[in-house]
């Protein structure tokens, strides 16, 4: 029975369905959060026996986390959450000590778990056979950590309290986790280990884990944070242990109606690209704004594990609205700046050239894809790291690296620059804001083996002569020492063509 089965089914029926909600996903991820309920209808019993206390915010935080996965991914979660109360039903317990014989209770539950088994076995198309299965919970023991129930034994195993464990990045992200590396196990502390859910959708393609929050962790006014630091951590254990899906480029109309409208008078499709956005007009060829969106994926997720590498960055470009535009024409971006798209690159369709250098070792032309695509990105570098990568004179690291390059510290362009000058931008309207960010192109492209054919060398000799990685970290130091940082988490590996093998 898939997922869109049930959904439709809850839909369009009442009562049991009623109190189940299901997000449909297209990750190998499905998300649970069943003690959250707060509705007690008087059709059903009160249960006589087991445990009735509400896990308050847990199911609040299962769909801020959704979202935040969403944000770092582009794709959802699977996430099935009830508003029963506990004191009805019971979803983290066989039927019977469940809903306690009361009918309307067991209908409840087997819908539950009717979506939670369809979502279970629809993620796992998407993860080569192999998903996680996160169940949602909150503990009132008196330690402020997350209790991990793995449902087996706290052995000390890589998959328990290793490096790579689901603990050890909940660590990184500033929570205390029993187990982890730190926390191996509770010691005499109690400690939730997993209950019937972790326990009855585990088999060999599903890996369940149960997460038990504190209640600080709950509060009303900690949830989002909650959420924000539990997505950075699965964001990295989840492509650790599991197979996200490949990035599809998935081209939209621009219409009236849809989340590019501002754009509809000059531009017809567009392309999501991580929350940023590739949008071209009607004479631009589709494969040109196929390859700048591939590009942008490739710049954003270079180790393609499926998530963002790093989201500081991508976050700030999102909430800047930020995008390319391809167009044959002059086009004034401030126009959009009314409807929040403050961040804007343009790559005109003449000079996106997917079969150009350094792709193809025979062209006579760079693609300026890769400089123009980096320049959209390169802001939220600036943006967030302002002491690293400031535009400013005597800024950051960034601008004080230029300044050697350039043979000085010069806000007006020298006529001529020095002979000892590696950098030589003689372009009068790029002021030295413009030649710092032209600089954060070069080194990072340099690095990733851009510039290095002999012709491109010879085309660009007149403004940059550092054109191979060896070069470069040999000829400037503190600008390949910067931008090989992996605390930065800079691109490592140049773009390729989509058609690229």
């Amino acid at each position: 029975m898939s997922i869109l089965y049930i959904f439709m089914m809850l839909s369009c029926s009442q009562n049991a369905s009623d109190y189940v909600q299901i997000t449909q996903g297209n990750m190998p991820l499905v998300i649970s959060a069943p003690h959250d309920g707060y509705e007690k209808p008087q059709s059903m019993a009160d249960r006589s026996e087991g445990v009735i206390v509400r896990d308050t915010g847990a199911r609040t935080i299962a769909d801020h986390l959704a979202d935040e996965i969403f944000l770092r991914c582009g794709r959802r979660p699977y996430v099935v959450t009830t508003t029963l109360h506990r004191i009805k039903c019971d979803m983290n317990r066989e039927i019977t000590e469940a809903a306690q014989g009361d009918k309307n209770a067991e209908a409840v539950w087997q819908v539950y778990h009717d979506a939670l088994a369809a979502a279970s076995d629809d993620a796992q198309q998407y993860g080569g056979g192999q998903i996680l299965f996160l169940d949602i919970h909150g503990h009132g023991h008196p330690n402020d950590w997350i209790e991990v129930g793995h449902a087996a034994p706290l052995d000390g195993s890589e998959w328990i309290s290793g490096k790579t464990s689901v603990g050890a990045y909940l660590t990184s992200q500033g929570f205390k986790a029993v187990p982890s590396p730190e926390i191996p196990n509770p010691g005499d502390e109690k400690y939730f280990n997993g209950g019937y859910i972790t326990r009855h959708y585990r088999s060999d393609a599903v890996r369940t884990i149960q997460f038990e929050l504190s209640g600080p962790m709950r509060k009303k006014d900690k949830r989002h944070d909650t959420a924000r630091r539990l997505a950075a951590a699965l964001s990295e254990f989840v492509p650790a242990h599991f197979v996200m899906p490949k990035f599809e480029v998935i081209v939209q109309e621009v219409t009236k109606e849809n989340n590019y409208k501002s754009f509809y008078k000059k531009f017809n499709r567009a392309v999501n690209v991580f929350g940023l956005t590739v949008v071209a007009d009607k004479k631009a060829p589709e494969d040109k704004l196929v390859h700048q969106a591939w590009v942008m994926y490739q710049y954003l997720d270079n180790d393609q594990n499926g998530f963002v590498d790093n989201y500081k960055v991508v976050e700030f470009l999102q909430n800047e609205k930020a995008y390319m535009f391809l167009t044959s024409k002059r086009f004034n971006p401030e126009r959009h700046e009314k409807d929040g798209w403050n961040v804007a690159q343009d790559c005109f369709a003449d000079e996106t050239r997917p079969n150009g250098l350094p792709f193809n070792e025979d062209a006579d032309e760079f693609d300026a894809t890769l400089e123009e695509v980096w320049h959209l990105i390169s802001n939220g570098y600036v943006a967030v790291y302002p002491e690293i990568f400031g535009l400013d004179p005597d800024s950051s690291r960034l601008t004080a690296a230029m300044d050697v390059a350039r043979g000085g510290q010069f806000e007006r362009i020298p006529r001529p620059y020095p002979d000892e000058a590696w950098y030589s931008y003689y372009d009068f309207s790029c002021e030295y804001q413009c030649m710092a960010m032209e600089y954060f192109y070069w080194g990072l492209t340099t690095l990733l083996d851009a510039q290095s054919h002999p012709l491109r060398a010879e085309q660009i000799k007149g403004e940059w002569r550092l054109t191979t990685p060896e070069q470069l970290r040999a000829g400037d130091k503190l600008l390949s020492e910067l931008l090989e940082d992996i605390k930065y988490k800079l691109p490592t590996r140049l773009p390729q063509p989509i058609s690229a093998p």
